[in-house]
């Protein structure tokens, strides 16, 4: 705790310290002081030692201590589970002498709404990244050179004609320069869509029949140029077909019986075999 005495006290009030502390400190509730009332007070005492008597240092109980002798002899289960009773029963308003199975139902009640409540944090933001910043060193007048910076679509100089620019966004003719010279090449004009004129239309040539293979002579063509001998080609020979095999089953032509009609007539009888 501060002594804030030099901050209250001045010595040109031509009055006695002794006199100032019993009139002014003994009525004083500032509590950040040490001189005042309120930091002698047994409340205040109590708030500035707290953290050491409950978290630094606490003191418990010893519980072979006569004077909590009744305290350490009671059976906080069995009481709480009377309770439980006395309400269940008090609910039914029939006074009926509860089950353990109800009592132990009510508990798992009561322990689930005493139980903090499960608080999922919200996942964190992406952090976004750092954005990109290019640099182009470019030559000025006078033998000087000036940085120019491009952050994102923001424009930047060192020199002093971007400082007292007044334009909006403020510029200068090295930031116009490098944009010059970092501006994308325009893109190829899309094909025209919309019919040219007749004017404009193109004609068609007409389709080049293919030449015939020059003549050729029979016998060829020689490297000067002249007729070559012709080729005698030999007449193709057919082979001899092969005399037909005769059939060894077959009946002599004496043996055959002659021929006969083989076209029956209709509702006409046939007789298979012989009687």
């Amino acid at each position: 705790m501060q002594d804030l005495w030099e901050e209250c006290f001045d010595p040109k009030l031509n009055v006695a310290p002794q006199a100032f502390s019993s009139q002014f400190c003994s009525r004083c509730t500032q509590p950040a002081c040490s001189r005042s009332l309120t930091s002698r007070s047994r409340w205040m005492g109590r708030i500035l030692t707290q953290e050491d008597r409950l978290l630094d240092n606490p003191k418990f109980a010893d519980t072979k201590d006569p004077k909590f002798r009744e305290l350490a002899g009671m059976d906080f289960k069995n009481m709480l589970r009377q309770a439980l009773a006395i309400e269940i029963s008090s609910r039914a308003n029939d006074w009926t002498i509860p089950t353990e199975d109800q009592i132990a139902r009510e508990a798992a009640k009561v322990v689930e709404a005493t139980r903090p409540p499960l608080v999922i944090p919200d996942p964190p933001a992406p952090t976004p990244e750092p954005s990109k910043v290019e640099q182009f060193i470019v030559a000025g007048s006078n033998r000087a050179s000036y940085t120019v910076s491009k952050d994102g679509d923001k424009w930047d100089c060192t020199c002093p004609a971007y400082k007292f620019s007044r334009e909006t966004p403020q510029t200068c003719k090295h930031i116009t320069d490098v944009q010059g010279l970092t501006k994308p090449a325009p893109a190829d004009p899309p094909a025209p869509t919309t019919p040219l004129p007749a004017r404009f239309m193109q004609v068609q040539a007409p389709a080049v029949q293919p030449r015939a293979n020059v003549p050729m002579p029979p016998g060829g063509l020689m490297v000067d140029g002249t007729p070559g001998a012709p080729q005698v080609r030999s007449p193709v020979q057919t082979p001899a077909q092969p005399a037909p095999v005769a059939n060894p089953w077959a009946l002599p032509a004496s043996a055959q019986p002659p021929a006969r009609g083989t076209v029956v007539p209709v509702g006409a009888k046939v007789t298979m075999g012989k009687k």
